[in-house]
């Protein structure tokens, strides 16, 4: 909710600098476009359980990483900063990547444990070795070390909202 919240902020402050579109702009909006259809397709592949669920938060990461890099073409046309809109803008630009840094890492933690558990399965059925299997938790350790990174980035930007008491 908060993403969108950003999100909204941020394209009706740029509308409201009158961004002109240019070809990154438009490369951006069918990029957006086109990974809509594909969370689409991916929501109905999961229902009829031909893909995981954390194949899906993927797709919705890579559709969210289109919409920030849309944001950011049209900060970017805007050129260089200027008044309290621009500032505006440009946070929460910031506050989306970041944002959307830390979906895409729990994504890769949530992936990279259950490849893990998996290797763990295959190494007890002799499918694989256990030094394979070992990598495999050390990929999900610097997944969750991506996570803290990210996580703290994001509180770095600003406040994530009301404060809990």
């Amino acid at each position: 909710m908060r993403r969108q919240f950003l999100l909204s902020v941020a394209a009706v402050v740029l509308a409201a600098g009158g961004v002109r579109a240019d070809d990154q702009v438009e490369r951006a909006r069918a990029e957006v476009e086109a990974r809509k259809e594909r969370v689409a397709w991916a929501e109905r592949m999961v229902k009829m359980k031909y893909l995981a669920e954390t194949q899906l938060r993927a797709e919705r990461a890579r559709l969210a990483d289109a919409e920030v890099a849309l944001l950011k073409a049209q900060a970017d046309r805007r050129g260089p900063e200027g008044g309290l809109l621009d500032r505006l803008s440009r946070l929460a630009v910031r506050a989306l990547v970041a944002q959307q840094d830390v979906e895409r890492a729990r994504a890769d933690l949530e992936m990279a444990r259950e490849r893990a558990a998996w290797s763990a399965r295959m190494v007890k059925q002799g499918y694989m070795s256990p030094v394979q299997a070992e990598a495999e938790r050390s990929r999900a350790a610097a997944a969750a070390d991506r996570l803290r990174k990210a996580t703290d980035a994001l509180k770095a930007v600003g406040p994530a909202g009301p404060e809990k008491k």
